[in-house]
């Protein structure tokens, strides 16, 4: 039998804001190399899931008309170029509303929200776009690292659902790993609804053709680790973050989630988080290392008597990311190194489990 070995695995959806606001320098590539700085300090590799469809319209508009934009976009390359180098990985991530997308005069984004939510997709528009990012990340990583496989996939805005269309073509492009669900979480609002509130409170699963049901066969679901802690201690955490002078977003990032402008929506859309309160992600960008030690450690004791590798994903958004976050990370890295947790990528998590071929 292996020895038990508790893996760690560093997740950031390298991004803009959904609606196409916000500056590449400031949203994504400074906050990212501020990540990297951190994480290689304690020899973490940090799983950095791009969304290529955004990057794809900005290269092709780019290309028209808009030069800067172009040499942003280079930098881009670059970056994710410079992580591969440095020992970090690479995988897919999709916001489907970027198909076709179009740079409008006014600096903005001419985007297709009634595509936001992937699994709303037809089973050829969704091959379409997969198999695309797939091959855009390979095609960009293969010159330098010819060994490179894009085989784990993170849903946009978490809305795979229904999911067995996006499984179906998972499947035949072969990914290995789905990591969209996050056990315990839904939103309700109509065209970005999840519902993950009865998925497995496991480790992993296999996944066929619904991404909460426990399968015998098809990809693995290695989930968001989310967890309960008490509703004051997420309360104050919410309550700091609105009355600390440092905002929620990365600095000097500006950009919005605005995809609606139905304002009786949004005020759903927060009392329903309200009545959530308690149960949380372990997000890397907007919770305190208290929290995240909490839930990390409960996890691990929940487990603690099974002899297995245990995936442990956290996620972040660059544009999240701020000085505050800079703090709370290291606190929760060293604290990570102490106990002896390794730092790891999913590939590296499947070496352990005997599955990467």
């Amino acid at each position: 039998m292996s020895k038990r070995i508790d893996h760690i695995i560093l997740t950031v959806d390298y991004e803009i804001f959904g609606n196409g606001t916000g500056s590449l320098r400031k949203c994504l590539i400074s906050p990212t190399y501020k990540i990297l700085n951190i994480a290689e300090q304690y020899d973490a590799p940090v799983t950095f899931f791009v969304e290529v469809l955004e990057f794809d319209a900005m290269k092709r508009e780019g290309m028209k008309s808009q030069p800067g934009m172009l040499t942003q976009i280079t930098a881009v390359e670059q970056q994710i170029h410079s992580a591969i180098w440095r020992g970090h990985d690479v995988q897919l991530h999709l916001h489907p509303q970027w198909i076709g997308a179009k740079h409008v005069k006014n600096g903005a984004w001419e985007l297709d929200m009634a595509r936001w939510r992937i699994g709303d997709l037809s089973s050829s528009e969704a091959y379409k776009i997969l198999d695309f990012g797939k091959n855009f990340l390979e095609n960009m990583i293969n010159p330098i690292n010819p060994k490179y496989k894009c085989q784990v996939f993170r849903a946009g805005a978490w809305c795979i659902q229904p999911s067995s269309n996006i499984l179906k073509v998972l499947k035949e492009l072969e990914f290995k790993i789905d990591s969209t669900v996050v056990p315990g979480l839904k939103n309700i609002l109509d065209g970005e609804w999840f519902d993950f509130y009865n998925a497995p409170n496991l480790p992993y699963w296999l996944i066929d053709e619904d991404v909460c049901k426990n399968g015998k066969q098809g990809l693995y679901e290695i989930p968001i680790l989310s967890g309960k802690v008490s509703r004051f201690k997420h309360g104050k955490n919410l309550a700091d973050t609105f009355f600390r002078k440092e905002s929620d977003i990365a600095p000097n990032c500006q950009g919005n989630y605005g995809k609606t402008d139905n304002k009786l929506k949004r005020i759903i859309a927060r009392l329903f988080k309200l009545l959530n309160i308690g149960r949380v992600m372990l997000d890397i960008s907007t919770m305190p290392s208290e929290i995240l030690i909490e839930i990390t450690r409960n996890w691990i004791t929940r487990f603690g008597n099974e002899n297995i590798h245990l995936p442990i994903v956290a996620i972040g958004h660059t544009k999240n990311f701020t000085h505050n976050s800079e703090k709370e990370l290291k606190n929760y890295l060293s604290w990570s190194e102490k106990q002896g947790i390794a730092f790891s990528t999913f590939g590296q998590w499947l070496d352990g489990i005997g599955k990467r071929k």
